[in-house]
């Protein structure tokens, strides 16, 4: 278990220097960033696409390569802003 959540940690640090780094794309209200593999899953790979909409922010986020969680487990994704 601990694997997992080491592994989802890792790639929510990528999302979120993704993110930051590579702005907004044509629209201010978009942004499109790239999951990349980290030592802790070398395989997984994404991407995350954040868009503002009149309700809130639609969030699609899309990873492969993570391992099968079973048994009650699941992978998380965080958001958090400078504050």
């Amino acid at each position: 278990m601990l694997a997992g959540v080491a592994t989802t940690a890792a790639l929510v640090v990528v999302v979120a220097v993704a993110v930051s780094e590579l702005g907004s794309s044509t629209s201010a209200e978009s942004f499109h960033a790239a999951l990349a593999p980290t030592t802790l899953s070398p395989g997984a790979t994404g991407e995350a696409t954040l868009t503002k909409t009149s309700s809130g922010w639609r969030i699609e986020l899309d990873a492969t390569g993570l391992p099968r969680l079973d048994a009650g487990r699941f992978y998380a994704a965080w958001l958090r802003d400078a504050a």
